[in-house]
């Protein structure tokens, strides 16, 4: 890869195969996005963390640029505090391989994402991810997923341990939740999301009540230009819809790996209605 820094990284290379991983037809590729600091600025030790989207966005959710306005890029906050930053799309995702979204299991979204994780930290830790970067021993692995992303991380971190530290926003290992604008509005949501994994989905979303749900308020605070939450939107399996992680993924998580699981935007927390909200 060649590569700029403080700027998104693509290339062919940046799809890492992750074929031998699912039991799937391939090839399978992840499509990864590469944020790389200034070498000099490097925190001590190296950190990388490596970002998944929530359902309907791409990897461009963790660098936002909109016209006009300056600071909503995640990636380049990090970068400037001398962190590495990849953000990734899952398979079924964005420019990630789709392959047939209703054979997609969360347990197969996790695995690839474990297998992509590992062969970049690889690459990092080598040197040979990008010509003219150094090369990171002891590098410090952080994952982090938004909503959707933090369910498949749960899974991911707590079947194979990839990571040294996780950060699950917005989203609940319990049940998630999401903020509403009035303490009625908030019950039937958790009314109208009441299922489990094993559950009918069809017949869980035929109940009603989650269409009524308010998805700006808990996502967007008032002064995001023009709510684009779905500039970087991917494409979303149908089967990433399957709403609850099992105990064992939760309890393959240990308190050391848990940096953050954030009371935000589909947080499992009761903060009542109108509490402060994720961004």
């Amino acid at each position: 890869m060649n590569c700029d820094y403080l700027t998104r990284v693509w290339s062919p290379s940046n799809l890492i195969d992750v074929s031998d991983t699912v039991a799937m037809p391939g090839p399978l590729h992840i499509a990864a996005s590469v944020f790389l600091p200034d070498p000099a600025k490097l925190a001590s030790p190296p950190v990388v963390i490596f970002a998944f989207p929530g359902g309907g966005y791409s990897k461009g959710y963790f660098d936002v640029h909109p016209p006009g306005h300056r600071g909503y890029s995640q990636a380049e906050h990090h970068t400037g505090r001398g962190i590495v930053v990849v953000a990734a799309d899952h398979l079924g995702v964005g420019a990630s391989s789709i392959p047939d979204p209703m054979a997609l299991s969360i347990e197969m979204l996790a695995a690839a994402n474990d297998a992509a994780i590992r062969k970049i930290s690889t690459r990092l830790a080598e040197g040979s991810l990008a010509g003219g970067f150094p090369p990171l021993p002891n590098l410090v692995r952080i994952a982090i997923g938004q909503s959707m992303g933090g369910c498949i991380t749960i899974v991911m971190q707590g079947r194979m341990a990839t990571c040294d530290a996780i950060a699950c926003l917005g989203f609940s290992a319990i049940h998630t939740v999401l903020p509403q604008r009035s303490e009625a509005a908030r019950q039937r949501g958790i009314a109208a999301n009441k299922f489990f994994r094993n559950d009918d989905l069809r017949k869980a979303l035929a109940r009603g009540g989650a269409g009524d749900l308010d998805f700006v308020y808990p996502f967007h605070w008032e002064d995001v230009p023009g709510h684009p939450r779905r500039r970087h939107a991917g494409r979303l399996p149908d089967s990433q819809n399957q709403p609850a992680v099992g105990k064992r993924d939760r309890a393959g998580v240990r308190a050391p790996d848990a940096v953050a699981g954030l009371c935000g935007a589909g947080s499992g927390v009761n903060r009542g209605a109108g509490a402060d909200r994720g961004r």
